[in-house]
């Protein structure tokens, strides 16, 4: 079997909804840093009512340097490992799930949605947002027990 269908493609809309975020963080980072310039340059108005303006900008930039952080480091992805015993999940948070295959009781994929879902027969659902390729490779290598290592966004 080739690497190529052993590997699992991070869904080219999840990325770019990820850097979606970022964008517009980053731009509200940059917007609150005009306003404080602004705010700190102009002597028109009354003293209270600047400090106030000065006030509600930090903060505003604060809070949008706090979501930009949010943004780059809550990309989920997740390492997914199988071979012939089951396979691995290994989450954004560094938890590790194993699996057998006999667990599995029904993998899902819906090629319209971008999805493979694993459902594992004690209720738990495992949802693996992946490109169109990965998530039907995935599912081919989970039915064939093949082993490879692989990245989605979860």
């Amino acid at each position: 079997m080739s690497e190529e269908i052993k590997e699992i493609r991070v869904s080219a809309s999840a990325v770019r909804r990820s850097f979606n975020e970022l964008a517009i963080s980053l731009a509200c980072v940059v917007l609150s840093g005009l306003l404080i310039f602004v705010t700190s340059r102009t002597s028109a108005g009354a003293a209270n009512f600047d400090k106030i303006i000065f006030g509600i900008s930090c903060a505003a930039a604060v809070w949008c340097g706090w979501l930009t952080v949010k943004a780059v480091l809550s990309r989920k992805n997740a390492k997914i490992c199988y071979n012939d015993n089951g396979f691995t999940q290994v989450s954004y948070n560094k938890k590790v799930k194993k699996y057998r295959y006999e667990d599995i009781a029904r993998v899902t994929y819906i090629p319209e949605r971008d999805r493979a879902d694993i459902e594992i027969k004690n209720g738990e659902n495992i949802p693996l947002t992946l490109d169109l390729a990965g998530a039907r490779d995935f599912y081919r290598l989970l039915r064939e027990k093949a082993d490879g290592c692989g990245y989605a966004v979860m």
